[in-house]
């Protein structure tokens, strides 16, 4: 996971509490040598960012589904997580190494208390 720029505010409220949203984006490296592979690598990713959507996702006979994001410190909730794009093949290296991506978005609430 890395982060594309900090945090940024979308709305605040009197209280003190805010609304924000990080843009972060999640790499996956393989060193995969067909096609098929390939091309199974992208999905494996694009169904990451299904599933953090909180869509149930299917892998093989199983069904996932994420109930619930995890708890964050400071007071801080995850409401939401959209992914902003497809995975694509961001960077493939001379040794057969490919790095897959997908842009992703995070809204989170923080409370005063």
């Amino acid at each position: 996971m890395f982060p594309q720029q900090g945090s940024v505010y979308l709305r605040r409220f009197v209280s003190g509490t805010f609304i924000a949203q990080y843009n972060f984006f999640l790499r996956y490296r393989r060193k995969e040598t067909t096609d098929e592979g390939r091309i199974k690598d992208e999905a494996t990713l694009d169904l990451i960012g299904k599933w953090l959507e909180r869509n149930p996702v299917q892998v093989g006979t199983e069904v996932y589904e994420l109930q619930n994001y995890p708890e964050l410190t400071d007071n801080r909730t995850i409401t939401q997580i959209t992914r902003t794009s497809s995975a694509f093949l961001a960077e493939r290296a001379q040794d057969g190494t490919s790095d897959y991506q997908i842009y992703l978005q995070l809204r989170y609430r923080k409370e005063t208390r």
